[in-house]
């Protein structure tokens, strides 16, 4: 374990959130392209769209998804507003590109037909469960936050593959919120469904530029997962971690330090 040991005083930490991707799983040994993956979930959105009369190519529509995704996730890098990313919206261009009545399109169904499933090669870390079900124990409200443009009822899908969703006592993407971390609305969001504040919680994470840095502007405690596939390393003051680790176990004598300062 790395840490900076600086221990903030806090007596009333109740509340731990945690990122997803890196956090409590781990994408380093993913098994197949992005594309390939990608190919039967576009396959049964077609198969629904063709279903309710509409003329299309299954390949316009997986390249009209891939264009206004990159273009909408390019327009966020390029403002510093954080602005979420939608997959609902992204769908809703392509679908206009189209030339489809966008507007007529029940854009959740459709992407329910998606039917979104886990990665291939993407794991929990081998302690996730153990580090979760120990906080539990010791009484803490367990939060998730993640920069996904899915809402979060496609992600909960993985969620139960990897028997996390009730291990969690809240979970939100920025994709349902409208911001992204690091963006301090998106924490707020899920402190008030924690029923917490910003001075009783702490946030883990695997990017210091969305993760470290948004904990920090919003005045949680801020821990940086650094495993060993990873090399995301702070590139100013305000995405330094108050503490980093190197695995979930490393968080636990952390928090109890903290508790009992």
């Amino acid at each position: 374990m790395r840490s900076n040991y600086q221990f903030r005083p806090n007596s009333q930490l109740d509340t731990i959130i945690f990122d997803l991707d890196d956090t409590l799983i781990s994408w380093a040994k993913p098994q197949i392209e992005w594309n390939k993956f990608l190919k039967p979930m576009f396959a049964k959105m077609h198969a629904y769209l063709v279903e309710l009369g509409y003329e299309l190519e299954q390949e316009a529509l997986a390249r009209g998804f891939g264009r206004n995704t990159r273009d909408a996730w390019d327009h966020a890098r390029a403002h510093d507003h954080h602005i979420a990313v939608s997959m609902g919206g992204v769908l809703h261009r392509a679908l206009h590109d189209l030339n489809l009545p966008a507007d007529d399109i029940d854009i959740e169904e459709l992407m329910r037909h998606a039917d979104w499933q886990p990665f291939p090669g993407v794991a929990l870390y081998p302690d996730t469960h153990a580090v979760l079900d120990e906080l539990r124990e010791r009484g803490y409200k367990i939060g998730l936050i993640t920069n996904a443009f899915q809402p979060m009822w496609m992600r909960d899908t993985e969620l139960v593959t990897y028997d996390l969703i009730d291990r969690l006592d809240a979970r939100i993407t920025s994709g349902d919120t409208g911001f992204m971390k690091p963006h301090p609305a998106i924490f707020w969001r899920m402190l008030g469904m924690l029923d917490s504040a910003p001075d009783r919680a702490m946030y883990v994470g695997d990017s210091p530029a969305h993760d470290v840095r948004g904990a920090n502007e919003t005045g949680l405690i801020s821990v940086h997962i650094d495993p060993p596939h990873l090399d995301k390393q702070p590139q100013s003051p305000i995405e330094q971690p108050d503490y980093t680790i190197t695995t979930l176990t490393d968080l636990l004598p952390i928090v109890e330090r903290i508790r009992n300062c």
